[in-house]
């Protein structure tokens, strides 16, 4: 049984610029959002992540035809437009070791910023 949402979101000064993107997940999951050309990927992988359910340990990627939606680019600038579109979603297992790496480095370098941490030793 697949799970099937619809949700909107336009902008105020979209008019002819609504693209209707149809959200498909491989196990069949999927929504339908209205949205203006000028999103930008994390706008709309956010409300993508708004009307699916999560998964554990997994992370919400979307596609568009073999390419990766760039989150920080807005959909016209990826090439989708016109009146509908198509994005794959699929879920991706979190690397919680990397995670863990990147989260402990950032906290080393804001308490060395603070001035609570000694400085790293120079690598040889």
């Amino acid at each position: 049984m697949s799970n099937s949402a619809v949700c909107s979101y336009v902008s105020p000064s979209s008019g002819s610029d609504v693209v209707n993107l149809q959200v498909l997940c491989l196990n069949g999951e999927g929504c339908t959002l209205k949205v203006s050309g000028s999103s930008v990927g994390w706008e709309v992988r956010r409300m993508v992540s708004n009307e699916l359910p999560p998964r554990k340990g997994g992370k919400l990627t979307l596609q568009n035809n073999n390419s990766q939606l760039v989150l920080n680019q807005t959909l016209r600038q990826q090439g989708i437009e016109g009146n509908t579109a198509t994005l794959s979603c699929t879920y991706v297992p979190t690397d919680y070791m990397q995670l863990h790496g990147v989260l402990s480095e950032g906290n080393a370098q804001f308490q060395r910023h603070c001035g609570t941490l000694a400085p790293s030793p120079a690598k040889p």
